[in-house]
């Protein structure tokens, strides 16, 4: 099996690069709130103690 694919470049104007950073900075708040999320979930399940039956 062969795997074929284009390969381009592109050049973005003044515009697009401010619209691109403004994307990537709030995808990275995004990603950094979830984190905290899960971390802080994770650390009340390892303090919770598990039930002995």
């Amino acid at each position: 099996m062969t795997y074929q694919g284009i390969k381009l470049r592109l050049y973005p104007n003044q515009d697009q690069q401010l619209k691109i950073k403004l994307n990537f900075g709030c995808n990275r708040f995004v990603w950094n709130q979830m984190l905290n999320i899960t971390v802080v979930v994770i650390m009340i399940a390892i303090s919770m103690p598990l039930p002995i039956f």
